[in-house]
């Protein structure tokens, strides 16, 4: 009996000491999860990565920003761009009619929208920019092409004196003029087409004939001249008076003859101008011998130089005489005041 109360007081003690084991592991591990910080969730290091990844982008967005001041200077600067292709148009504008594709291009439009955005003070340099380009590339549509010198030759036909002229040779130069006119109304003609235009027109004046009326006409003028007043004889040398007056006298015998061909005219009128111009001045004639004084001569100058001596000398005795009377008579009176 004793035994087996000693056995029963062994396991209680036993299962005692296992209680207390129990507890003391228990309390470590509730002061160990009370003392240590909780790993952080998901949820909570997303956030804070994440915010420090855009920290660096928002930096660089600052820094590409530009300042108020640089973005005035921006904006100044391409406004005066803008005002520089203004004023290019504008001085354009009054020679417009010389710019066949000036009226298509749509330039003056584009000029009216130009000059607004310059006076919005609220528009972008990227505004003003794009509409300096749209201007300028307007303009050199509208003036690629420049018609001035087929203008000239229109605006000066109707003053062309046609009366003197062959209507076939007129023909031509019409139809030259027409063609100019049809192409600087033309929007799509090229810069050769209207140099080929005025060159066919300088052409066709260049060939205009003179009817025989006309060429009659010119001939009595020049032989009416050639027997004026302004041509002797004697101040032309032989030969070329002798051509000059052959000249004259078959223009003059062809005017009374009776109808010439014009050709025949403008020969002899050719004929006559080229005689003139070949008459040469005669040499004008040498001067004579110098004649030299003979003694009585020279006797007579020299009598004539002591004679004007003489007189000169005679008319310093007189000058003298009168001033030696005067000084004497300055001495008596004197004399006489001394006395008194």
């Amino acid at each position: 009996m004793h035994q087996g109360m000693k056995a029963a007081g062994i396991a209680a003690f036993v299962s005692a000491c296992v209680l207390l084991s129990t507890a003391s592991i228990a309390n470590a591990d509730e002061t160990q999860t009370q003392t240590a910080p909780a790993a952080p969730t998901t949820s909570q290091v997303a956030p804070a990565a994440e915010g420090n990844a855009k920290q660096p982008a928002s930096q660089d967005l600052e820094e590409a920003t530009p300042t108020p001041s640089a973005q005035d200077a921006e904006t100044d600067q391409a406004r005066a761009a803008l005002k520089a292709v203004i004023d290019q148009v504008s001085n354009k504008v009054v020679d417009k009619d010389y710019y066949p594709a000036w009226r298509t291009s749509g330039v003056e439009a584009e000029l009216t929208t130009a000059k607004s955005v310059y006076d919005d003070q609220s528009a972008t340099a990227a505004d003003i920019n794009d509409e300096a380009a749209t201007l300028t590339t307007a303009f050199k549509t509208a003036t690629a092409v420049y018609s001035y010198e087929v203008w000239m030759y229109i605006n000066n036909a109707p003053h062309l004196i046609r009366d003197p002229y062959t209507a076939e040779s007129l023909a031509v130069y019409d139809a030259a003029i027409s063609k100019g006119h049809t192409d600087v109304w033309d929007s799509t003609v090229t810069q050769a087409t209207l140099d080929a235009d005025a060159q066919a027109i300088q052409k066709a004046l260049d060939n205009l004939k003179y009817t025989e009326t006309a060429w009659k006409g010119f001939l009595q003028t020049a032989v009416n001249n050639a027997y004026g007043s302004n041509y002797k004889q004697g101040d032309y040398t032989p030969d070329s008076w002798k051509a000059f007056d052959a000249a004259r006298a078959a223009g003059k015998a062809a005017l009374q003859s009776g109808p010439q061909s014009g050709s025949s005219y403008e020969a002899l009128d050719n004929q006559l101008k080229a005689a003139v111009a070949g008459l040469k001045k005669a040499a004008a004639p040498a001067p004579g011998p110098q004649q030299t004084p003979n003694k009585g001569q020279q006797n007579a100058g020299n009598k004539a130089k002591g004679g004007k001596l003489a007189n000169t000398g005679s008319n310093v005795a007189v000058v003298a005489l009168v001033m030696f009377a005067a000084l004497a008579a300055a001495g008596s009176l004197s004399l006489l005041r001394k006395r008194v």
